[in-house]
């Protein structure tokens, strides 16, 4: 279970680059910024925050995103990384609302009514509270809600070769396995995510009996476009490139070796699965830079905290903790 204490992680300097910048300097000399993260169990306030982290793994996807976030919010495992204000209480906030056992909000219907309550997107500060989540979904059937469900089967549904698919869902039938959510802001470093797996994986291995022996994992992933055939130096237009006949179905999967994952540390675990399988992302208006992709990665639990510490041994020491 996530430390209900505000556990504050090394303070370390970072560049805090913005978007679209590309490492550039404007004119002045880059500002580094000294942050506290706080590793904390999530309350209802954090609702909208997480929210916005799961849709960045689905996009669009017809998913349940209201029920997926009110179960992340009641998993005694789950963890949000958050900056407390000084003199806020996080601990205080949880046991509040455990005393006064505030019923969960009930999940939209997944499909027309999950996109149509943009408006409970809640304001902008809200959301950008949350900078990281890390929790998991049981996959045993008898377990299984209707939203996780309808992750699950988006994500196998996409998987094109059908004996893979039937060899991951052997696993899920006869093993205990977990989904796991492991989502941050882009720009946070990688390094953030060993505490975050480590506390994850101690707080489900203490359970007795329910230890997972399996890892469901999903890895955002790209291809940056190569613009050289569109453009030549003075942005005049070059070789022109054939119009897919089905557009939504333009990306192929790629081989794992031209991927680059969005978070380090999944390329670690996607090489020490047992099953693994690449699909591509519908483009949407603005995908101009690159390609989407997701790797669905089925990692035993061995492998799985074998991976944990040989990514705690790669990076640096100051940022395996939290204090």
């Amino acid at each position: 279970m996530a430390d209900s204490d505000s556990s504050s992680s090394s303070s370390e300097d970072f560049e805090d680059r913005p978007a679209g910048s590309d490492g550039e300097s404007s004119g002045n000399e880059e500002e580094l910024v000294n942050v506290e993260f706080d590793a904390v169990k999530p309350v209802q306030d954090d609702y909208h925050g997480v929210r916005c982290l799961l849709k960045q793994l689905v996009r669009k996807a017809n998913v349940d995103l209201s029920g997926l976030s009110d179960l992340i919010l009641a998993q005694p495992v789950s963890t949000v990384v958050k900056i407390l204000e000084d003199g806020q209480d996080q601990e205080a906030v949880c046991k509040k609302e455990e005393a006064a056992k505030k019923p969960a909000k009930p999940a939209a219907a997944a499909g027309a009514a999950e996109d149509a309550e943009e408006e409970e997107e809640g304001p902008a500060e809200d959301k950008d509270s949350i900078y990281a989540v890390m929790s998991c979904f049981d996959l045993q059937d008898s377990k299984r809600p209707a939203c996780v469900q309808g992750l699950l089967s988006y994500f196998l549904s996409n998987c094109a070769d059908k004996e893979k698919r039937a060899a991951i869902e052997s696993v899920l039938s006869k093993q205990r396995a977990v989904l796991l959510i492991n989502e941050r802001f882009i720009n946070m470093p990688t390094q953030l995510a060993v505490p975050l797996l480590q506390t994850l994986q101690q707080d489900l291995e203490a359970q007795p009996g329910q230890a997972p022996q399996y890892y469901f994992m999903v890895c955002k992933a790209y291809i940056a476009h190569d613009d050289s055939d569109d453009e030549d130096e003075d942005g005049n237009s070059g070789k022109k490139r054939k119009q897919p006949a089905h557009p939504r179905k333009r990306y192929k999967p790629a081989p794992r070796e031209d991927l680059t994952y969005t978070n380090d540390e999944d390329e670690m675990f996607v090489g020490a699965a047992e099953h693994s399988f690449t699909f591509a992302l519908p483009a949407e208006e603005g995908d101009t830079k690159m390609k989407l992709f997701r790797t669905v990665a089925l990692v035993s639990a061995a492998a799985f905290g074998e991976t944990v510490a040989a990514l705690q041994a790669a990076l640096n020491p100051a940022y395996t903790r939290f204090q």
